[in-house]
C-alpha cells in the first residue's frame, strides 16, 4: 500500500487518504511534499488505483485502504509515531496534533519525474505531402461525379414544383376575379334602363336619431360646466375655519401616539438587551457544564462579528452555535460534543458541506 501511495505521489500533485488526511505535493522550487489533516473525505483516487492494480472490486479496496488508516491510527496512539517508507514520518503530540516530516528519497524520486517529463519528444519522421495530396485530389474527383448527378436531380425538382406553384396561383387568380366582379343593377323606366337612386328610409332614421342626440347631451354639459366651475366660486368660504380646527386635532392625536410609540420601542428594547443577557448567563453555562470537544469555526477580537456568524450558522440550522470568551478572543463553536471521535467527523462534515476551516477545542 504504501508503494502505490508513492506512485500517486509522483504522478499527481494532491493524494488524499481518506479519513486521515491529504498529501500536497509542489513543484515549484523543487520537490515539497506538505500534509493537510483537514482534508479527509474520499475523492476515490486511492481506492481507484488499488482496484485496478489488483484487479478487485471498489468495495473490498476500500475495506483494504480502511483498514491501512486503522493501522496507522492505531500505531499513532500506542506508540506515537509511524513512518512511510520513501514517503515520510508522522509524530503526535500530546494534544494530538500530526506532524510530518517527508523524506528526502522522495525530493529526488519527484524531481527526477519532473526532469523527464520536460524532455522533448524526437521526431518521428516528417510527414509525406505529396502523398496526401493526391490522395485529397481522388477523394475529391470520385465524390465530384456523384455531386453534380444530385444537384442536377434537385434543379429538376424544384423546377417542376415552380410550375406548379405558379398553376395553383393563376387558377386562383381567375377564380377571385370572377367572384369580384359586381354586376350592374338596371332598372327598367319607360325612357330606357338607366340606373335610378333609391334613399332608404333607415338613413333618415339615423339623421333623426342624432338631432335626438343633441338636443339631450346640450342641456347635460351645461350642467356638467355650472356644478363644475360656476358653483365652486360662488360657496363661501366659512369652512376654512373647521378644517383648522380639526387640523389641530389630529396634531394632538398625532403626538400621542409618537409617545405611546416610543414608550412601547422602549420597552421592547429592554426586553431584548434582557434576552440577550439571559443567552449569555445561559451560553456560560453550556460551556461550563457543557462537553469538551468544541468545533471552532472563527474567533475573533470583536463581539459583534462573533455574533453575526452565530446568526448565520443558526439561519443554517446549527441552531447550537454559541460564543464564549476564551482569553482575548470571543470563539464561535459551531457545535460540542463530548466524545472526540465524533467531534473529528463534525470538524470533516463542515469542511465538506460548508467550506469552512475549522478546529478542535478541547475544554477542560
Amino acid at each position: 500500500m504504501e508503494q502505490y501511495l508513492l506512485e500517486l505521489i509522483r504522478e499527481n500533485n494532491r493524494v488524499i487518504l481518506p479519513d486521515f488526511g491529504a498529501f500536497i505535493i509542489s513543484r515549484d522550487a523543487g520537490a515539497t511534499v506538505l500534509f493537510n489533516n483537514f482534508l479527509t473525505f474520499n475523492d476515490g483516487l486511492v481506492i481507484n488505483y488499488l482496484s485496478d492494480k489488483e484487479g478487485i472490486e471498489s468495495d473490498e479496496a476500500s475495506k483494504r485502504v480502511a483498514e491501512f488508516v486503522g493501522k496507522i491510527k492505531q500505531e499513532l496512539d500506542e506508540n506515537g509515531e509511524y513512518t512511510l517508507q520513501k514517503i515520510g514520518s508522522f509524530i503526535k503530540d500530546q494534544n494530538g496534533i500530526l506532524r510530518f516530516t517527508q523524506d528526502p528519497a522522495i525530493t529526488d524520486l519527484i524531481s527526477e519525474d519532473q526532469a523527464e517529463n520536460e524532455k522533448s519528444p524526437e521526431d518521428s519522421g516528417l510527414l509525406d505531402l505529396d502523398s496526401d495530396d493526391e490522395v485529397s485530389n481522388l477523394i475529391e474527383e470520385e465524390t465530384a461525379i456523384p455531386m453534380k448527378e444530385e444537384v442536377k436531380a434537385s434543379v429538376d425538382k424544384d423546377k417542376s414544383l415552380l410550375n406548379l406553384e405558379e398553376r395553383s396561383v393563376k387558377s386562383e387568380a381567375t377564380k377571385s376575379k370572377t367572384i369580384r366582379e359586381p354586376q350592374p343593377v338596371k332598372s327598367q323606366g319607360s325612357k330606357g334602363n338607366t340606373p335610378v337612386e333609391r334613399r332608404s328610409d333607415s338613413d333618415r332614421g339615423g339623421r333623426n336619431w342624432l338631432v335626438i342626440l343633441l338636443i339631450i347631451l346640450i342641456p347635460l354639459a351645461l350642467l356638467l360646466f355650472y356644478f363644475l366651475f360656476v358653483k365652486d366660486k360662488e360657496a363661501p368660504k366659512k369652512s376654512e375655519v373647521p378644517v383648522a380646527t380639526q387640523d389641530a386635532d389630529t396634531l394632538t392625536t398625532n403626538a400621542v401616539t409618537d409617545s405611546a410609540a416610543l414608550k412601547l420601542q422602549e420597552e421592547e428594547m429592554l426586553q431584548k438587551q434582557a434576552e440577550a443577557q439571559k443567552k449569555e448567563m445561559e451560553a456560560k453555562q453550556t460551556v461550563a457544564k457543557g462537553p469538551r470537544h468544541h468545533i471552532i469555526v472563527g474567533g475573533f477580537q470583536s463581539r459583534a462579528n462573533a455574533d453575526k456568524l452565530v446568526q448565520q450558522l443558526k439561519q443554517k440550522g446549527y441552531n447550537d452555535a454559541f460564543v464564549f470568551q476564551q482569553k482575548n478572543l470571543f470563539m464561535v463553536s459551531a457545535a460540542s460534543y463530548k466524545s472526540l471521535n465524533e467531534a473529528r467527523q463534525a470538524q470533516e462534515m463542515f469542511l465538506q458541506k460548508e467550506r469552512l476551516e475549522n478546529w478542535i477545542l478541547t475544554r477542560r
